[in-house]
């Protein structure tokens, strides 16, 4: 037995003898009120002939008060010794954590935002899937590759979305964990968006963007093609999208991508100093591109009230309120986070020709996970520890979009001059 139990039971065992002895003592009161109240000391306050009388039932009496209150006394100063040891030690972790209120805040909130019960087990067999569906897309380029033939990009679209799906799949999970609830009515959507550098598009290529171009200031026509404003544009390519549910909707097999997210374009400007807002990025995909951290956007039909004090984005309040309201059912809210572009160097040294025809700019995409309801996974706190959880995912997603970017002639032609 550890010595703080033995304490805890010694102090309970007594605080028990001492509850069983007033007892005892009460009831030999009441059996001995005639001895007690006709001898010494009771006996002087009545009569001076009964100061002088003594009785050993009296005296057994009194004898027995005395020793109570003396354990009584002893087992309520170990019980105050013991409290102000506790709270010694409770000060003392206290200090190790950081000594502050605001400290031991942070660790109830970071216990609150760990992963739900089921999470993990979800996430290991997502993950194994996933990384078996980047080893048969690379396997498989690999003999294209030494047959001389080009992968087709539309197989390599299929290994994207299930993984994609893969991902839906536990931020289902996370999400009804937060809310408290299985919704089966819940849709949760998962797109990639190609980001490309407007200095490499030929004339054909800024005309096609110009046509899917989002969210963009008109008085930007003077530059020709309002697409020629940004130093890159986002692309949501088709293909390369899928939804999850837990009613199903068919898309588990990834098939087929999700004709509901619509085509879109988006403009980027990194090369201005400052904070995404002073560059005029638009909350969701540019803004995590520009800063390069992961954006959470909780209900897009009040995203155009944030426009409105932003003086940058003013002129695009409604745009953005007349997409989103026709949108909402699809992209009520959104978690945008960007990938990794170190594995395309990788995969276009591996795909480049002998003569170096492959010729591509430095692969940055943005995974884009909607909700149709408001407050996907509840706070921004949540999204990102999930997306702190599910990077390497995104990484195995930015590997096989690489490869379709190699690979898809559409995108190829769009990429180089």
């Amino acid at each position: 037995m550890s010595a703080k139990m033995g304490k805890w039971v010694r102090h309970h065992a007594t605080t028990t003898i001492v509850i069983i002895g007033v007892m005892l003592v009460g009831a030999l009161a009441s059996l001995l009120t005639a001895d007690i109240t006709t001898s010494f000391p009771f006996g002087c306050w009545s009569s001076s002939d009964e100061c002088n009388s003594f009785s050993y039932k009296a005296l057994g009496f009194w004898a027995a008060v005395v020793v109570m209150a003396i354990i009584a006394f002893f087992n309520t100063k170990a019980g105050l010794e013991d409290k102000i040891a506790s709270d010694r030690e409770l000060a003392n972790a206290s200090q190790i954590i950081g000594g502050t209120s605001e400290k031991i805040q942070l660790l109830h909130e970071m216990m609150a935002t760990m992963p739900p019960k089921g999470f993990l087990k979800q996430y290991s067999k997502v993950a194994c899937n996933a990384l078996w569906k980047l080893g048969e897309a690379r396997d498989y380029i690999s003999v294209k590759m030494e047959e001389g033939q080009t992968p087709d990009p539309k197989l390599i679209a299929v290994y994207i979305r299930q993984v994609l799906h893969s991902i839906l799949e536990i931020t289902q999970v996370w999400d009804s964990h937060v809310r408290h609830v299985s919704e089966p009515h819940l849709i949760y959507r998962a797109n990639i968006m190609v980001m490309m550098d407007t200095k490499s598009l030929t004339a054909e290529s800024a005309d096609f963007f110009k046509g899917i171009l989002k969210f963009y200031n008109r008085e930007h026509a003077i530059y020709g093609n309002p697409v020629r404003f940004y130093d890159s544009v986002l692309w949501s390519v088709p293909e390369l999208s899928t939804q999850y549910s837990l009613e199903g909707n068919g898309f588990s097999s990834g098939e087929s991508h999700d004709a509901s997210i619509a085509e879109i374009a988006l403009g980027v400007r990194t090369s201005l100093s400052g904070s995404p807002e002073l560059r005029g990025c638009v909350p969701g995909a540019p803004y995590c591109i520009a800063a390069r951290k992961p954006y959470w956007v909780d209900d897009t039909e009040k995203l155009w009230l944030n426009e409105q004090e932003d003086q940058n984005l003013k002129p695009l309040v409604e745009d953005i309120k007349g997409f989103y309201s026709g949108d909402s059912q699809v992209a009520r809210s959104i978690l945008s986070t960007p990938l990794p572009p170190q594995a395309s160097i990788e995969i276009q040294a591996a795909m480049a020709s002998s003569e170096g025809t492959a010729k591509t700019i430095d692969l940055i995409g943005v995974l884009n996970i909607f909700c149709n309801e408001k407050n996907i996974l509840q706070n921004s706190q949540n999204a990102h520890d999930f997306i702190s959880l599910v990077s390497p995912l995104a990484e195995m997603v930015s590997d096989l979009v690489a490869y379709y970017v190699e690979c898809e002639p559409k995108i190829y032609s769009l990429l180089n001059e």
